[in-house]
This record gives structure tokens, C-alpha cells and sequence, in this order.
């Protein structure tokens, strides 16, 4: 049964900042400033017990027509590469998912396209 006792504290001042960086540090989670990125403190019972970070740029979810990629492979790296390029100017970091079966988009090749690996998996909520 869910009850309605789950609460969130956005962490906004330094002395919150403080705080969370310290509730990190319990099960070793570093905390730093990050700019695009809004921490909130998950409570219940006025007991922190977690937190979420929110990413405030465009994640990106590609779409590439295999046809046309396979003619033009090094198109489609110059466009992965210029997307990474134009997030990190406009806004210090950019996010991209890729399908689960990854053999496309190993890790070797994401570091190629100016990506790497967060360790995440991304999720999206239902409708």
C-alpha cells in the first residue's frame, strides 16, 4: 500500500548543498556543483533517504534510417560529432540514448562520437 509520506527538498543554498554532499558521502556518492543539474532530497519521514539529480539539457533520441547510413557512414559520424560538439558549447554536456542492443554503438565507438559511458540506463516515464 503506498502511503503519502514521500516528500522532496530542492536543494537551493549552500548550506542544503553542504548537506547533501555529506548524505552522499554515507554510501559514497561525490556530490559536486554541476551547472544544468538541480538536486532534490527524497524524504520520508523527515529522513533523507535518497536523491535525484535533474539534468536540465536536451537528451537526444536518434533516429537513423539504416539504408541511408550504411551509404553514408561518415555522414552520420560528422553528425553525432557535431551534435556533441554544439551540446557541449551550448550547454556544457548533452545526453543520447541508444537501443539496447548496443552492437551498433559499442563504447568504442560512442567514445569515437565524442560520448561516453554514464554507467545509466534511461528511462522514460508512461503515459
Amino acid at each position: 500500500m503506498l502511503m503519502n509520506n514521500a516528500k522532496m527538498e530542492f536543494i537551493r543554498t549552500p548550506e542544503q548543498f553542504t548537506k547533501l554532499a555529506n548524505f552522499g558521502a554515507e554510501f559514497k556518492h561525490g556530490i559536486s556543483v554541476k551547472e544544468n543539474v538541480q538536486y532534490v532530497a527524497l524524504v520520508v519521514a523527515g529522513e533523507w533517504i535518497g536523491y535525484a539529480q535533474v539534468i536540465n539539457v536536451p537528451t537526444v533520441l536518434f533516429a537513423w534510417n539504416p539504408e541511408k547510413c550504411a551509404k553514408h557512414r561518415h555522414g552520420m559520424i560528422d553528425a553525432c560529432k557535431k551534435f556533441a560538439g554544439w551540446a557541449k558549447i551550448r550547454f556544457g554536456i548533452g545526453l543520447t540514448a541508444v537501443n539496447h542492443d548496443v552492437s551498433a554503438f559499442t563504447p568504442e565507438i560512442m567514445e569515437k562520437l565524442g560520448m561516453h559511458d554514464t554507467g545509466h540506463k534511461l528511462y522514460s516515464t508512461r503515459n
